[in-house]
């Protein structure tokens, strides 16, 4: 499946009329990721009619103001267009103490769950539907998380033709073989999914 990719902001320090602070949005099969929340994210998601509401997980690389200054306005429209799902949000270290005391100073209403992760080892820290994300760490002048978007190995084509020739007759062992498991067939011999999948 395809994996589309919105820059919505690529400024730093101070947003500009015609460039918003960093942020950047995934989107794959309808579910939505976003990489940092800079100031002005909302104005790009507007433009691009992309729903906050459909966002399942945001990323932060590192706490500095023009990576993290459009949380609180997200976290707030959120609750008004009637967010259901939980959201997730992964980050180094203080970002829990940022979106506590956003919370806390803005006394905003949240009418939805919001589960903050702060990141402490590297690897994969998000498993969405055939793929996740993983976490690595950065260098900066603050602690930074760089991520990296996989997508799972689907299986491939299945040759009937080819396990039959193997000596593997139709039914449950095709199944298995499909996904993605060896099988033994009643001759003995020990077929792989790469010998029948192309």
């Amino acid at each position: 499946m395809a994996f589309e990719v919105f820059i919505l902001g690529t400024g730093g320090m101070m947003p500009l009329p015609s460039r918003f602070l960093t942020s950047m949005l995934l989107r794959r099969e309808g579910e939505l990721l976003l990489f940092d929340c800079g100031e002005g994210t909302q104005i790009s998601l507007k433009r691009l009619n992309l729903k906050w509401k459909k966002i399942s997980a945001l990323f932060v690389s590192h706490t500095h103001a023009d990576h993290v200054t459009g949380i609180p306005g997200m976290l707030m429209l959120s609750s008004q267009v009637e967010r259901s799902e939980p959201l997730y949000i992964f980050g180094p270290p203080k970002i829990k103490e940022y979106i506590e005391a956003s919370r806390s100073i803005l006394d905003m209403y949240i009418n939805y769950e919001i589960v903050v992760k702060e990141i402490q080892a590297e690897g994969t820290v998000y498993q969405g539907d055939g793929f996740h994300v993983n976490a690595f760490f950065l260098r900066h002048s603050k602690p930074c998380i760089g991520y990296s978007v996989e997508e799972e190995l689907r299986p491939g084509v299945f040759f009937p033709e080819k396990a039959e020739a193997l000596g593997v007759p139709r039914g449950p062992l095709w199944s298995r073989l499909q996904t993605g498991e060896s099988v033994v067939a009643p001759n003995g011999a020990t077929v792989t999914p790469e010998q029948v999948l192309g």
